[in-house]
C-alpha cells in the first residue's frame, strides 16, 4: 500500500517526509549545528533569503501563465509548481531553524500552511466537491497573496535595522 502511494503520489510523499523532518527540527533541541553556524553569517542569511524570494516569485509563474496564456499552458506548468512546492521545507530549513518572533512566526506559519494546502490539493486528494475546490482555491490564493507581502515586510525590517 505505501509503495503504491509513493509511486502514485511522489510529491505528496516527499512533501510530508520533508515537513516531518522540518517539524522535528523546530520542535527539538537536536538542531543541525552546521545550519545554526551558517545562519549566523549575514551573507548566508541574505543568500538563503534571496533563494526564498526567488522561490516565491517563481511560484507565482503559474498564476501569471493562467492569466496571460490560458489554462492549457498553465496546466503544463502545474507539475513544476507542485514539485517546487515540495521544496518549501528545505528552503525554510536552510534559511532558519528558529520560529522567530511576531510577524516572522506568522510568515513561517503561512508558508507552512500554504505548502500543506498544496499537498492537499483537490487534484491529488480526489475530492472534487464544489465546496472543497472553492474553499481550497480561496485559501491557497489568499495565502499566496499574503506571503509576498510579509516577505517584503521582512526584507524591509531586516535591512532597516541592520
Amino acid at each position: 500500500m505505501i509503495k503504491r502511494y509513493i509511486y502514485n503520489k511522489p510529491q505528496q510523499f516527499l512533501g510530508v517526509l520533508l515537513f516531518a523532518f522540518y517539524f522535528s527540527q523546530l520542535a527539538s533541541d537536536n538542531i543541525w549545528q552546521l545550519l545554526v553556524v551558517l545562519q549566523r553569517i549575514d551573507l548566508y542569511k541574505q543568500l538563503s533569503g534571496f533563494m526564498i524570494l526567488l522561490y516565491v516569485a517563481g511560484q507565482w509563474r503559474l498564476a501569471y501563465l493562467r492569466l496571460s496564456t490560458g489554462a492549457s499552458r498553465a496546466a503544463k506548468h502545474l507539475v513544476v509548481h507542485k514539485w517546487l512546492g515540495v521544496l518549501a521545507p528545505i528552503l525554510l530549513c536552510l534559511h532558519t531553524v528558529e520560529k522567530g518572533y511576531a510577524y516572522q512566526t506568522l510568515l513561517l506559519v503561512l508558508f507552512i500552511v500554504i505548502s500543506i494546502t498544496g499537498l492537499l490539493n483537490f487534484y491529488d486528494v480526489k475530492l472534487k466537491k464544489r465546496w472543497f475546490v472553492l474553499s481550497w482555491t480561496v485559501m491557497h490564493v489568499a495565502l499566496a497573496v499574503m506571503i509576498p507581502l510579509l516577505v517584503i515586510q521582512h526584507i524591509y525590517i531586516t535591512y532597516s535595522y541592520n
